[in-house]
């Protein structure tokens, strides 16, 4: 069984911030679910160790999540995972780009969650590629 090490046994929800403008020129941020549902995951709070680590390059990191595959998810997605919302500041694949993806986020704070009026539902064919 590959990676057995990480038990999916929780979930979440990954947004990705989509900009247009409105009918006057305006531009409008609207978050969009890249799934219809909850997706599963291993998510774990990072440790000290490697808060340090990340610091010392420059990243907030404070959470990581591990999901299968999604090509649609890149730096300043959000992921909303029990009620928090966290910013993702990094995204590594595994070698062959088909298995899992890990996703390194940071808490997101003030301006960084998105409100209710910003937040659209799941758009059946939107991410197709």
């Amino acid at each position: 069984m590959q990676n057995q090490y990480y038990l999916k046994d929780k979930k979440a929800q990954i947004y990705k911030k989509i900009s247009t403008q409105d009918d006057i020129g305006q531009s409008i941020e609207k978050y969009y679910p890249i799934a219809p549902a909850q997706i599963w995951c291993y998510a774990r709070q990072l440790s000290q160790t490697d808060v340090f680590q990340a610091a010392a390059y420059g990243d907030n990191e404070t959470r990581l999540f591990v999901f299968n595959y999604y090509p649609k998810v890149d730096v300043y997605c959000m992921v909303l995972y029990r009620g928090e919302w966290y910013r993702v500041t990094r995204v590594d694949t595994t070698d062959d780009y088909k298995g899992e993806m890990y996703i390194y986020v940071q808490n997101a704070v003030g301006g960084w969650i998105p409100r209710d009026d910003e937040i659209e539902d799941y758009t059946p064919g939107m991410w197709d590629e």
